[in-house]
């Protein structure tokens, strides 16, 4: 445990015994679901409507109030597991006494296994993972009930099933309303049918539901109203009107040919058809088990097929009683005996992983055999965390100063890029390649030129020449358009958009 936790725990442990009325404890009950179910295999736990529970076995808590009564607390137990008893302690008030200081508490952890979710499991189990009955007695008894057959070779799950035959050429069922049709099955040919007439007539009205065979040689074909779901026989039928060919029987159940028997694996809809209901403890318990054994995480299938429910446990415990007599003496010569009597109690109530603890004292002062006066205190705040069971020793220490450390390298360039940079830039800028470069920089030069119009345009016309004044202003303009012009051409090819 590191540090900061051992002050934590010495810091939560002195709080809480301290306080003058200490509040009603909460302990926290968490056992793992698979020692629950491992801890309890009898047929005793079977619950009226089929529900299997299991129960663990009882776990002992010390309810001490010596410690608290020790720093001035007066109510409040110190909830700590008991881990070692010698036997089964005894319990003579409901409650058992551990060296006639502590109450013990023996609270038994309640879980519930549905069997739907066992069932649930085994059937995922078969879906997925096949293989997984190789090593499960109980799938395997169950594999054989349904018929079924274990294919080692292929680790699948198969069944005996007769060949159909589909092929389209085989003419054995034709429809009055689909007229130039035929089809190798009665399923094939209410299908296809009633989405024939669906379509002509109905457009989406009807789906296939099924087919009823009445005779060897007619069946009704039953469509699915979408909207009320109710079934029609009377939209179309169908008729046999062939024979199955040389080496097949015809299958009256299912009105198609078939051939000699084959393993083929099993369907979905063979696994969700599998009837597991109705079965006994011992069943459910060894299925559940061998489920969650193949399975790749054991701990979250036991923990998965788990329903919680309360704890339980004694409601009320008997906590420490004291008793104090003292006798005076009256003027008259007589004397008054006054007894005081402080007893505890404490009131349990069970959660689905914890149980709380409220504590009651009770004093009751007689004098002479007459009860004069009794008190009450009780627990008034929201139940608290049990604290630690123990505070461990708060370790102090001091670190002594660490000796300088001399840099491991004295750097070449303690300034980095920039400082070499500073330092190089008067060199390349006088460098010959620099100059070189400088060679094709352009340079600029001139002033705003002037313009004149020559208005002599024939010896009758001599207009002489006008001289215009300067349109500088106009060059200005333009230059400033085809600035932001090349701006955001330049931003066009370099960014697009």
């Amino acid at each position: 445990m590191g540090l900061y936790y051992r002050y934590a725990a010495a810091l939560l442990t002195l709080i809480f015994l301290s306080s003058s009325v200490s509040a009603a404890v909460r302990q926290s009950v968490k056992p793992s679901a698979k020692s629950v179910i491992q801890n309890a295999l009898s047929v005793d736990y079977q619950t009226p409507n089929g529900n299997i529970h299991y129960y663990g076995r009882e776990q002992y808590y010390a309810l001490d109030t010596s410690l608290n009564a020790q720093t001035g607390s007066k109510i409040g137990p110190t909830i700590r597991p008991v881990k070692s008893t010698v036997g089964i302690p005894s319990f003579p008030n409901g409650a058992g006494a551990l060296m006639n200081v502590s109450p013990i508490v023996a609270v038994k952890p309640g879980k519930v296994v549905p069997p739907s979710r066992i069932i649930t499991g085994a059937k995922n189990l078969l879906r997925f993972t096949p293989s997984a009955i190789a090593s499960s007695l109980v799938l395997g008894t169950l594999i054989e009930t349904a018929g079924w057959a274990f294919d080692e070779l292929t680790g699948q799950i198969t069944k005996e099933q007769r060949g159909t035959i589909d092929d389209p050429s085989l003419a054995l069922w034709t429809s009055p309303h689909y007229e130039g049709r035929s089809w190798p099955s009665a399923v094939t040919a209410c299908r296809e049918t009633i989405a024939h007439i669906d379509s002509l007539y109905y457009q989406g009205l009807f789906v296939y539901d099924s087919v009823n065979l009445y005779s060897q040689t007619a069946g009704a074909c039953r469509a699915r109203n979408v909207n009320s779901g109710y079934t029609n026989d009377s939209l179309t039928s169908i008729t046999r009107v062939a024979d199955c060919p040389a080496g097949a029987d015809y299958d009256g159940q299912i009105g198609v040919c078939v051939t000699d028997s084959v393993q083929v694996p099993i369907s979905q809809s063979d696994i969700n058809s599998l009837d597991l209901s109705g079965q006994n403890v011992d069943f459910y318990t060894g299925l559940m088990r061998d489920v969650c054994t193949a399975s790749s995480s054991p701990d979250n299938c036991y923990q998965e097929m788990v329903e919680s429910s309360s704890l339980s446990g004694p409601s009320t415990v008997a906590g420490p009683s004291s008793s104090s007599t003292s006798t005076s003496l009256n003027p008259d010569g007589s004397t008054t005996t006054t007894t005081t009597t402080t007893s505890t109690q404490h009131d349990l109530s069970y959660g689905p992983d914890h149980f709380d603890v409220g504590t009651k004292e009770t004093k009751t002062t007689e004098v002479d055999g007459v009860p004069t006066e009794t008190t009450i205190t009780e627990d008034t705040t929201a139940p608290t965390e049990s604290p630690p069971e123990e505070a461990e020793e708060a370790y102090t220490f001091d670190d002594t100063a660490l000796p300088e450390v001399e840099p491991f390298y004295e750097p070449q360039y303690p300034d980095g890029f920039q400082g070499v940079w500073d330092a190089a830039t008067a060199d390349l800028g006088a460098s010959a390649f620099v100059e070189f470069l400088n060679s094709f920089v352009p340079s600029f030069s001139g002033s705003c030129p002037s313009f004149s119009l020559n208005l002599n345009i024939a010896s009758w016309a001599a207009f002489g020449t006008m001289e215009f004044s300067s349109l500088c202003y106009v060059f200005d303009f333009i230059k400033i358009i085809m600035l932001i012009t090349a701006l955001f051409t330049a931003r066009m090819i370099m960014f697009g958009g």
